[in-house]
């Protein structure tokens, strides 16, 4: 959404104003601004990518209950909704381009990027003492604290 708005910004906006400045005759080119749509995904407090953040420090969160408050906060919205009534797993943001259909299983798993255990297994063997060090500390690594 953002390379599009700043696609659109360049390539219309300002060659547009550029054209009038040079006298340059010109057809009107309408196009969608799609700051409506960014403003869902990003604004604080209760954007999409907040709601999905916040879910994610939460100690009992759960993809269902991430689903539930996306469907709560965005009831009346015609950018970010439930595809059909019986979408279980399921939300919609239409883009730009069109719909895009999410499905929230292991939403909240991907969205902690957390390292594969064989990156953690690599530095924490490796030969620069920081990196051993910050990897095998459960401090730094709490996946470490459970073993």
């Amino acid at each position: 959404e953002k390379l599009q708005q700043h696609f659109n910004s360049h390539m219309f906006t300002l060659e547009q104003k550029l054209y009038t400045e040079e006298g340059i005759q010109w057809s009107h080119i309408q196009w969608q601004d799609n700051r409506e749509i960014i403003d869902q995904l990003e604004k604080k407090p209760l954007g999409l990518f907040c709601i999905v953040d916040s879910e994610c420090l939460m100690p009992n969160a759960s993809d269902t209950t991430c689903l539930s408050k996306i469907y709560n906060s965005f009831k009346t919205s015609k950018i970010v909704y439930k595809p059909s009534r019986f979408a279980s797993t399921n939300f919609a943001v239409a883009h730009y381009a069109g719909e895009v259909v999410y499905d929230i299983v292991s939403f909240l798993e991907k969205n902690t990027d957390k390292l594969h255990q064989d990156i953690m297994n690599l530095l924490k063997s490796s030969s620069m003492p920081m990196a051993k060090l910050l990897f095998s500390d459960p401090r730094f690594a709490p996946e470490l604290a459970a073993q």
